[in-house]
């Protein structure tokens, strides 16, 4: 753990989140678990409702993950682009509309494939 005046001299601030008043380092005043959680709040919004209920239990796992800062990473990979189509009703949520599109991100959606 490195101080806030320390933190400071390397770049970074430690202070405590607007949100939660947790003390940490913070990106636009926001800790790392408030950003997620506002990240997957705005996710949800403009959201395909059928989808939305669908994929509503893996959002809010996700928003209470040990790890925020590496969850907020891998929502920049298009991994997390095939849910942002989900959600988008772009792809039905169903093992067919994710069969659709594993060859463009096989490794988000290519774990259950036949022997």
């Amino acid at each position: 753990m490195v101080c806030q005046a320390g933190d400071r001299l390397r770049g970074g601030t430690t202070a405590d989140c607007r949100d939660c008043a947790a003390t940490a380092r913070l990106v636009r005043g926001r800790c790392a678990g408030c950003r997620l959680r506002a990240r997957i709040a705005g996710v949800f919004e403009g959201a395909d409702p059928s989808a939305a209920v669908a994929l509503g239990p893996f959002l809010r796992r996700l928003a209470a993950a040990a790890n925020p800062a590496s969850t907020l990473r891998w929502m920049q990979t298009p991994a997390f682009g095939v849910t942002r189509d989900l959600l988008a009703g772009a792809v039905e949520v169903s093992h067919a509309g994710l069969d659709s599109v594993e060859g463009d991100a096989p490794q988000a959606v290519g774990c259950c494939a036949p022997p």
